[in-house]
This record gives C-alpha cells, structure tokens and sequence, in this order.
C-alpha cells in the first residue's frame, strides 16, 4: 500500500461533525481527555506529542482542535439529509450492535450523503450484506 502525503491543509478547510444518540458519550467527547491506555490504541506516537497534551495522567487533545468539532446527538435510524454531503465518514464499531437490515439501511442512507469519490470507514467487524450495493470493499 501506498501511503499518501497531504500538505497546506488547515482546519478552517473543512468541517468534523461528531454524532451519538447518547447525550453522555458526546460530552465525554467534548471533553477530550483519554486515558494513556487508551490513547495508545493506534495512534502514533507523532500525533500524541503534535495533538495532545499530558495532564493529570490523561491526555487531553488541543483546544484548537476541539474547538474545531461539532458535537451533535443524532440516531441513525433517522433521515440524514439534515446532515449535508460528506467526504468522508467514519462508522467504525458501531454497527456491529444493530440487525442485517437495519445495517444495510444505514448504509443505504451513508450512500446517500457521501460525495461521489468520498469514502465510509466501517470497522473490520461490521459485515454487510449488499454492501457492494453502494461501495467498493476495500481492506487496509
């Protein structure tokens, strides 16, 4: 694989929407601070040190990025055309809890409001039915 390098992008270039149906799991969000335990789950030691910051045995993300998040409660068996069109999603875990049909109609609505090129990140896990439907599989 290939990776790619992307250079002069900013925060004010594009926006990060952040969604759960649950009202506590959003403000833990907000919060930003991870455990080192759980911080060390696939991040690479460059990003912590770039957008982390140690405190109190927690490690807290920067203001200039939290700031930059809009938290918002949101069930995914409602319409999503509110939402807007996106370049990218990522639904990764959070599938894994709902029926084949419900998954295959989240994926049908993701379809939907993700840009044609753009891309939906689902986790290894998350299997579904007719996905080619909509998306071409691919496994990194």
């Amino acid at each position: 694989m290939t990776k790619k390098l992307i250079k002069d992008v900013s925060l004010s270039q594009f926006e990060i929407i952040a969604t759960d149906i649950s009202t506590t799991v959003l403000e833990i969000a907000q919060n930003g601070k991870y455990s080192s335990v759980s911080i060390i789950r696939g991040l690479d030691e460059v990003f912590k040190e770039k957008y982390f910051h140690n405190q109190d045995q927690a490690w807290t993300l920067s203001e200039k990025i939290k700031n930059a998040i809009r938290f918002q409660q949101f069930n995914l068996q409602n319409s999503f055309t509110s939402l807007g069109e996106f370049d990218t999603v990522f639904c990764r875990y959070v599938m894994i809890y709902f029926s084949d049909k419900l998954k295959q109609e989240i994926a049908d609505k993701m379809a939907g409001i993700i840009k044609p090129g753009g891309t939906f990140f689902v986790g290894s896990s998350e299997l579904f039915i007719d996905v080619q439907k909509n998306f071409e599989a691919m496994t990194y």
